[in-house]
């Protein structure tokens, strides 16, 4: 019962105008709290998209280099114990992928589980503290699919939406993205510099050469910190 924004549509010549009531989102609160809304609106069949200048933030020159490691069990888990949680839903973006899997593509139930994966992202990494991090390593994925059949639960995973939400947050907080080409994160023990690929079992780290054990997550986030 309540909006806080008319958007006016107006006809070429004026002939038609629609108020439509909009909502804003708490990404729009701080952009509008932290710059200046542009006049011009981008407009979709479902969205409209606000812009804002905003003044650019200067690179940190102190702080802490951290390692981001991404995945579909987690959206991310950070070399200082930071990780991606379940939604006020108990949603993760596993169970919201494997949703999308039993959606028919094109069908609306198929597009909302779209949103929602975006939506969950989006949720998850606006949660990451970067206060006291002046730049962020994470591996350098591309061409995942490229000439390989995977599975479908893995074709569903939007590893550019991660690198593109990640890219914004750095940049407004001034924290240098640093994309790494570092094979074997996952199979490579963060003490003793261990490589093989039987020291990874499913979501547990145990290396087979000095016993080290942790998170296979945490684990490549320290590879990739280094």
């Amino acid at each position: 019962n309540s909006f806080d924004i008319w958007l006016t549509l107006s006809s070429l010549g004026g002939k038609i105008k629609l108020e439509v009531p909009l909502k804003n989102s708490s990404h729009f609160r701080e952009m509008h709290q932290n710059g200046k809304l542009k006049s011009g609106i981008r407009l979709s069949k479902t969205m409209a998209t606000f812009m804002f200048e905003v003044c650019d933030v200067p690179t940190k020159s102190a702080g802490e280099i951290i390692g981001l490691d991404i995945g579909i069990n987690k959206v991310f888990v950070t070399s200082d114990g930071q990780l991606s949680k379940p939604d006020n839903h108990d949603h993760t973006l596993n169970s919201i992928i494997a949703k999308i899997c039993r959606k028919t593509k094109g069908a609306k139930a198929f597009k909302r589980a779209i949103d929602h994966r975006k939506n969950y992202i989006n949720w998850s990494l606006n949660r990451l503290n970067l206060r006291n991090t002046k730049q962020v390593n994470v591996e350098n994925i591309f061409n995942l699919r490229k000439n390989k059949r995977i599975s479908r639960q893995l074709s569903h995973w939007t590893y550019t939406n991660i690198y593109d939400k990640l890219g914004r947050l750095c940049e407004e907080n001034g924290v240098r993205l640093n994309r790494v080409n570092q094979a074997y994160t996952s199979q490579k023990c963060s003490s003793c510099g261990n490589t093989d690929k039987k020291n990874r079992i499913k979501e547990s780290f145990a290396c087979n050469f000095c016993g080290y054990k942790s998170d296979a997550d945490f684990n490549a986030s320290l590879n990739l910190r280094s």
